[in-house]
């Protein structure tokens, strides 16, 4: 329902000024976390379980600086965090009941490397997926539209092209824009339908700015 009654009074999670882009997270045990980085690029964390009640804020050691990262919570209490920085896509994970501690992030990894924009998602059974446009030839990769993901306990599986373009090559990072996602698709098989899941990946093209999409088979 709307309306102003219906939620709750505000809270100062920060409980200073000088700060910026909190980013709330809820795992399993319905433990809220929020992360937020000061004037000064320092990262702080607080929670906040069932009785609405938060914590201190703490200083958050995380590997990277006045960032905005992306922030995912996952199946069996982990926590994935993207950035972009220098065009890298980089990530690492935690769990959430230790992202506050220190030395309990995983070791940071490369995802993609001259990526003008990305976008990530992690499904139920913690596999994560990731587009990205690359703007430059890399090696046998030409610019353009790329697809990789990494199952439990697993590496990253190499990048797929999904749509490949030299006019990428001239797209300035205020233009790229990509979204993927997942979804279910009703296939007729003639005596019977399936239903199967399918990866969407959506984009501006490079040439026209037309929103174009792209799905697995």
């Amino acid at each position: 329902t709307d309306g102003e009654d219906d939620w709750t009074p505000l809270v100062n999670i920060s409980q200073s000024g000088s700060t910026s882009a909190p980013i709330i997270v809820v795992d399993s045990n319905n433990v809220t976390h929020a992360i937020w980085f000061n004037l000064f690029g320092e990262y702080h964390h607080a929670q906040s379980g069932a009785d609405g009640l938060w914590t201190e804020p703490e200083v958050l050691t995380l590997p990277f600086f006045n960032i905005e990262p992306r922030v995912i919570y996952g199946p069996n209490d982990l926590v994935y965090t993207f950035w972009l920085t220098d065009r890298t896509v980089m990530y690492t994970r935690v769990k959430s009941t230790t992202m506050g501690a220190e030395l309990t992030w995983n070791p940071v990894q490369t995802v993609a490397t001259d990526a003008l924009a990305y976008d990530v998602f992690v499904d139920d059974d913690g596999v994560i997926h990731v587009a990205y446009i690359q703007q430059s030839p890399l090696e046998s990769q030409p610019a353009g539209i790329y697809y990789r993901s990494k199952p439990v306990s697993r590496v990253w599986t190499s990048p797929v092209a999904v749509y490949t373009s030299d006019y990428f090559r001239n797209m300035r990072a205020s233009q790229a824009y990509i979204n993927i996602a997942a979804g279910e698709l009703l296939k007729d098989s003639g005596e019977e339908s399936d239903i199967e899941k399918h990866l969407f990946v959506a984009w501006n093209d490079p040439l026209q700015y037309n929103s174009m999409v792209s799905s697995t088979v």
